[in-house]
């Protein structure tokens, strides 16, 4: 309980301060600046830097993000290399870490009332998920979990804990002072161990509730990239394709093991079957008869690299691009064709707006509240300069992965009504 308060505390300081580290983020920002400086200049150049960072969690990801970033590096690359020493570098993450807070206390504001999916005024953990799934945050390993139930542990009070304080207190004749952090968290929690009012999570920014998914996403972000590394180094990929799908590999290797895990003897390696299932999963089942005519073809291509016909991680990558290079190459036509008439000034950049009017042209715009959210996260990702004007190349890669998402939102549709039919995800791609 000690330990609880101990952390709420620290975290408060945290968002008060202008650009303060704990010990313990100092440590890890000095390990990650260690690993990087390996010339043993004391400096980091532009490049290093920002993999130092994203193996921090913090990779930018919304435009005000991108725009901040890029302030923040042109403020703190003061000398004529532009390379930073330690302690600007540790400046550089406290002032990010506090911008990142800041963003993400009202992004939860929103994202709250959409995942009220009841109007129940709770959200049942599996909202809280869902949440922080559309904040790409959530969960998708036994380790991830283990980090983001330990995180929520450290704030959560259990019913039968809060109502032993006050017996305690009435015991005492004391109680906690009007507006305490106790009676604030008494307050909150209050509900069923599983449930939590909207209204009060709300009420929990004063406790600095935003801290907590703000070190969810952190941490989670440095676990993925340790994962990035290890893949990188061990999975003998090609790099190309490392290159290609950088932003991906971790969320790919999740897919293709959660397809092994499956099968029995999980032996690292997918039948066909399980591949289309996942390049459905992942929103990539062809469009046309010709697209699949196609893909099927590439695809027996690149079972003959194995004897046995199965299909490895790097092999499954490689089919991957191969997909969209197909999807791409179908559509490049109509796109080009939507990009002169949307441009109207000849600039060769689309604004926001524009985009949103030309995927809504194209049959593409969203449907529900989350999917509008989702889109919105894409655009601002594919703005890879955050100046809020998109080329061809930027557009193709928002149409691309807008039809992804909109073929997964779909696919979980279609897998629960096969689920209540009793039909298997394998079952629903032979038919």
């Amino acid at each position: 309980r000690r330990g609880q308060q101990r952390w709420l505390t620290e975290q408060a300081a945290i968002a008060r301060d202008q650009a303060t580290l704990t010990v313990e983020q100092k440590a890890r920002a000095q390990d990650v600046f260690s690993h990087y400086d390996a010339d043993g200049s004391a400096t980091l150049d532009a490049l290093e830097l920002r993999e130092a960072l994203a193996d921090l969690g913090y990779t930018p990801r919304s435009r005000e993000e991108k725009r901040h970033f890029s302030e923040l590096l042109a403020r703190f690359g003061t000398d004529s290399s532009g390379e930073l020493i330690l302690e600007e570098f540790e400046c550089l993450v406290a002032e990010l870490m506090k911008h990142c807070r800041e963003e993400i206390q009202a992004e939860i504001k929103e994202q709250l009332q959409i995942h009220d999916l009841d109007g129940s005024g709770k959200l049942h953990i599996d909202e809280v998920l869902l949440l922080l799934d559309q904040l790409n945050i959530g969960p998708r390993t036994p380790e991830e979990n283990n980090v983001v139930v330990a995180l929520l542990d450290k704030v959560n009070r259990t019913r039968d804990e809060i109502e032993e304080r006050k017996r305690q207190r009435q015991q005492d004749g004391t109680s906690a002072k009007r507006g305490s952090v106790a009676e604030k968290l008494e307050k909150l929690f209050i509900v069923t161990t599983d449930e939590v009012s909207v209204d009060s999570m709300e009420e929990l920014e004063e406790l600095e509730w935003e801290n907590v998914f703000s070190t969810i996403r952190e941490t989670i972000g440095a676990l993925r990239r340790v994962r990035l590394h290890t893949l990188v180094d061990k999975g003998k990929l090609d790099p190309e394709v490392v290159a290609e799908l950088c932003d991906e590999l971790v969320e790919l290797q999740d897919r293709f093991d959660a397809h092994n895990d499956e099968r029995e003897g999980n032996t690292g390696l997918m039948e066909l079957q399980d591949l289309h299932v996942l390049l459905a999963d992942h929103g990539m089942r062809p469009q046309t008869k010709p697209q699949q005519e196609l893909v099927h073809r590439r695809i027996a291509e690149a079972a003959c690299v194995r004897s046995d016909g199965l299909f490895d991680f790097p092999t499954t990558l490689a089919v991957i691009l191969c997909v969209r290079q197909v999807a791409k190459e179908a559509r490049q036509e109509d796109l080009e064709e939507i990009f002169e008439i949307f441009d109207k000034d000849d600039s060769g950049n689309l604004s926001v707006q524009e985009c949103s009017q030309m995927l809504a042209r194209m049959g593409l715009n969203p449907k529900t509240r989350a999917q509008q959210r989702q889109i919105a996260i894409i655009l601002e990702s594919v703005d890879l300069d955050g100046s809020g004007d998109y080329s061809f190349d930027e557009v193709a890669v928002l149409f691309q992965r807008v039809v992804e998402m909109l073929g997964r939102e779909s696919r979980k549709a279609e897998l629960a009504i096969a689920k209540e039919l009793g039909s298997s995800a394998r079952e629903v791609e032979e038919h």
